[in-house]
């Protein structure tokens, strides 16, 4: 199963390190801050006119017009003219008065560029070489990481993400980003209370408007809502999706799932299946051929498990498949056999899905509202 893509916009963050221009003219510095200033306030035609204007007042090649020629280049990729962005990028980046902390921050915004380009494996290739240059800025060099935690997500292979922003802290332990993007990646990981954990720290350290809605994007699907004792209300995302959390012993790990009701099976990979041993009884019922929504043909194996759990709704016991596939992760997948007595209530308006167990004497069968 394919999860939901972290987008540009939540790689965009905090692109401008410790490059404080003192410039030698006080008409540049003037018109210089009227352009961040523009900028933060998402004016990026009048933002990039003053850039334009700062530079016309300074040397090509000098050290504050690298500066200001970057802020002009986000100020581009900010109104999506990627074009130019890389162009005023890729002008820093051959100045040969352009080193250390200017030339990781160059190689940083275009990374950025390269993801809203969708060339995930062009901004790996110039994040990494960001990481590698020299220079004495930790929080920049964090911050490198932390950016390319977010590809290694993109590229579904969150432990490497977690692996970077683990470096990243090392390196600036006070990063509300990498505190952000870690929950995402333990997120992606089933780790559901170290997402948790992450997320909440992410926002006391007083983030950013990104970095924090990135944080709270975490924390709101996890913030599931008793209703009674057999239902539960829970946010859908951005793109309708249901996201829930299972368990297959009453204080067991919960572990996250989609929640399809167009499926019929519920699919699991097989490291889940080997943590569910772990917890309550698994038997193997039989292996065979089975063909999922994308089309494919793999060989499955189903297993019955005891002891499921939708949040603290008893599923009872309920029937898994494991593929045979390997190379990539995959989501765990709730489908409709696994939720017979259940009863799922959608409201687009509100963002939300209610789901309560109904049981009847007339039959099972999870109906969609």
């Amino acid at each position: 199963m394919n999860k939901p893509a972290v987008t540009a916009c939540c790689i965009v963050m905090l692109l401008w390190w410790g490059v404080s221009p003192s410039f030698g003219k006080k008409d540049a510095t003037s018109i210089y801050k009227e352009g961040t200033r523009l900028e933060h306030a998402g004016k990026h035609d009048e933002a990039i006119q003053r850039f334009s204007e700062a530079l016309d007042l300074l040397k090509p090649d000098e050290r504050n017009a690298h500066a200001v020629r970057l802020a002009r280049a986000d100020a581009y990729r900010g109104k999506n003219d990627l074009g130019s962005a890389l162009k005023d990028v890729q002008h820093v980046l051959n100045s040969p008065d352009a080193e250390g902390e200017m030339t990781a921050s160059a190689l940083r915004l275009k990374a950025v560029i390269f993801l809203q380009q969708d060339r995930i494996k062009d901004a790996q290739r110039s994040l990494t070489e960001a990481i590698k240059t020299v220079h004495e800025n930790d929080r920049l060099r964090a911050s490198c990481f932390a950016d390319r935690a977010i590809v290694f997500i993109n590229l579904d292979e969150p432990d490497k993400a977690v692996s970077d922003l683990n470096k990243a802290l090392q390196l600036y332990p006070d990063l509300p980003y990498a505190y952000a993007v870690r929950g995402l990646a333990y997120l992606r990981l089933d780790k559901i209370e170290s997402a948790r954990r992450d997320s909440e720290h992410a926002l006391k350290l007083n983030p950013e408007a990104d970095t924090a809605a990135m944080a709270r994007k975490v924390i709101d699907e996890l913030s599931a809502a008793a209703s009674g004792p057999l239902g539960v209300s829970v946010p859908l995302d951005s793109r309708g999706h249901m996201y829930v959390q299972v368990r297959f012993s009453k204080k067991g790990t919960p572990h996250r799932f989609m929640l399809d009701t167009g499926a019929t099976t519920t699919l699991i990979p097989q490291e889940l299946l080997d943590e569910i041993s772990q917890e309550t009884e698994v038997t193997k019922i039989t292996a065979g051929m089975v063909t999922i929504a994308d089309g494919t043909t793999h060989l499955a194996t189903a297993y019955r498990v005891k002891n499921a759990f939708l949040y603290h709704i008893p599923l009872g016991e309920i029937e898994v498949m494991v593929l045979g596939k390997k190379g990539s992760r995959m989501m765990s997948l709730l489908g409709v056999r696994s939720m017979q007595n259940l009863v799922v209530s959608i409201n687009n308006k509100e963002r939300k899905a209610e789901i309560r167990r109904v049981d009847s004497i007339m039959g099972k069968g999870t109906k969609l509202r």
